[in-house]
């Protein structure tokens, strides 16, 4: 992976329960192909942990 980029969408306070982070991911194979991977992924707060709930790639 060439690079990796996160953005918060909300839930970016220290102690809120839910979140949602918007991550890109992109890349470039060694015959020169280019690939980008976008997913906006939910989290929640349990135990003083974030755990991944579920994402869309888009």
């Amino acid at each position: 992976m060439d690079r990796l980029a996160d953005r918060p969408l909300d839930g970016r306070g220290r102690w809120e329960a839910a979140g949602t982070v918007e991550f890109r991911a992109s890349w470039v194979t060694r015959s020169g192909e280019r690939g980008v991977l976008r997913e906006t992924s939910r989290f929640e707060r349990r135990g003083g942990r974030w755990l991944y709930l579920d994402g869309e790639v888009f």
